[in-house]
């Protein structure tokens, strides 16, 4: 599967959580080419700002499959992983994560350089992160929602 296919998942997710209300970010998580987990932001509906889509579409997976698929995991966000999120992934043994865009440099991706030893020695390879993977799709969908309002009345995005 392409990585532009991964990215198909993760903007479906998305446009749901548009449509409830919820900051418009979807991820879903692959092993192999086959669809384990999806989910979209839910921090304003569940009122928990720890319900952002990745951490949600991880926690649906087992800890078998995260023990028996360690480091074989894709991870496909519409925005750059936070740093909450980014930890998340490498908990999780993601081997790569794949996203759309980060408008407010936000993201946390750039942190791999800045791993922990313990993870650089437990990692079997370099953990890959493709971004800008249907840019243009992922960004015009967060603009529409009110999160995207309040990035910009504090002047973090145009």
């Amino acid at each position: 599967m392409k990585d532009e296919e991964y990215m198909f998942f993760a903007l479906k997710q998305a446009k749901e959580a548009l449509e409830r209300g919820d900051v418009p970010i979807g991820a879903a998580v692959f092993l192999e080419d086959e669809l384990i987990s999806q989910d979209g932001n839910r921090v304003y509906s569940l009122n928990n700002s720890l319900a952002h889509a990745e951490i949600n579409a991880l926690r649906k997976i087992s800890r078998e499959v995260i023990k028996t698929s360690r480091w074989r995991l894709i991870l496909a966000t519409t925005y750059e992983p936070c740093p909450m999120c980014f930890g998340a992934a490498l908990q999780s043994s993601v081997a790569k994560i794949i996203y759309g865009t980060n408008i407010d440099e936000s993201g946390a991706t750039h942190f791999k350089n800045y791993l922990p030893i313990f993870y650089r020695k437990i990692m079997p390879r370099d953990l890959q992160i493709i971004g800008g993977v249907l840019e243009e799709e992922c960004k015009q969908i967060f603009l529409q929602g009110s999160f995207a309002e309040k990035l910009r009345k504090k002047g973090l995005i145009r």
